[in-house]
């Protein structure tokens, strides 16, 4: 919230240890942060520091480079923070397995959901900072949003899967609604509608079988109307002529990317799925279960 509205977020630029560390031995800290509760804490805190500079360089105005062309690039400024970002969070990922021992698997990918969710959706705000409507982005920052949202659909997919009624994230999947409509809405790539467009559907769709939407907590019943009347009155996209499950999206990355775009490793088939969260199998059904290949359900 403080990276969308701009604000400051309450914690030092100089990431501090824990007062009641300096009580503890001297190995005692790393001991502390591979405990997953505070570790995840730890993690959570560190991304905020990440925030801040994005915020810092919105308010600074340096989070684009200046152009007289009718383009909106990123800055060198934007790179940097983005690049650091990237490093330190792929650092959390090769160590998750032997420090989160408990940690969810989705996604081929052993993680925090939430931590995978955050750090998403912080990248999704700033990204989404550049689909403007009068300047046009460059390319490889319309393949970021898609890729962003499509790990953001597939954890959201995840959480449903284990029973969460995602009222926490009911936000996000209003901006990633938000980024796939932006990006349908360009001329200049036709060639990225099609993702734009199959993204759109899937997301109303996970957002209509969670619970949050069920028992319309925060109104997310009303927001998913608005979405549903977007699709015929602004997209031009009636939704019972949208397809049930499109190829398209398993191709997303066969599309060139720029030097600058992380590799994010993605399941070849895509199984979409509207019913409600099935009830827990029996421990030997679920043994054979991982037995098979691993797919994602959206």
């Amino acid at each position: 919230m403080c990276l969308t509205l701009n604000r400051e977020c309450l914690l030092p630029d100089d990431m501090l240890q824990p007062e009641t560390m300096n009580m503890l031995q001297p190995d005692a800290t790393e001991i502390m942060l591979n405990n997953h509760p505070y570790r995840e804490q730890y993690h959570f805190a560190v991304l905020t520091q990440y925030m801040r500079q994005y915020i810092r360089a919105m308010q600074s105005g340096h989070l684009f480079l200046p152009s007289s062309d009718n383009s909106v690039k990123p800055s060198p400024l934007y790179h940097s923070i983005t690049g650091r970002l990237k490093t330190w969070y792929h650092a959390q990922q090769r160590n998750v397995v032997s420090a989160l021992p408990t940690a969810h698997t989705f996604a081929g990918v052993t993680d925090s959901v939430h931590l995978r969710l955050c750090y998403n959706a912080v990248r999704l705000v700033v990204l989404f900072q550049f689909l403007q409507l009068q300047r046009l982005p460059p390319h490889d920052i319309l393949i970021d949003c898609l890729e962003t949202n499509l790990v953001l659909l597939q954890a959201l997919q995840h959480l449903r899967d284990i029973g969460c009624d995602q009222s926490t994230y009911h936000h996000m999947f209003f901006a990633i609604h938000n980024t796939a409509k932006r990006i349908y809405a360009y001329d200049h790539v036709p060639e990225l509608k099609p993702y734009a467009r199959d993204q759109l559907w899937m997301n109303l769709s996970l957002l209509k079988g969670t619970q949050a939407y069920i028992n319309d907590v925060f109104k997310v019943r009303i927001y998913a109307e608005k979405i549903e009347q977007q699709f015929s009155e602004e997209l031009q996209l009636p939704l019972n002529d949208l397809p049930v499950m499109s190829s398209g999206l398993r191709l997303l990355h066969a599309i060139p990317s720029g030097p600058e775009q992380e590799d994010i490793q993605q399941p070849a088939i895509f199984v979409f799925r509207s019913k409600d969260i099935s009830r827990p199998r029996p421990r030997r059904q679920l043994a054979k279960k991982s037995r098979a290949p691993a797919e994602i359900r959206i």
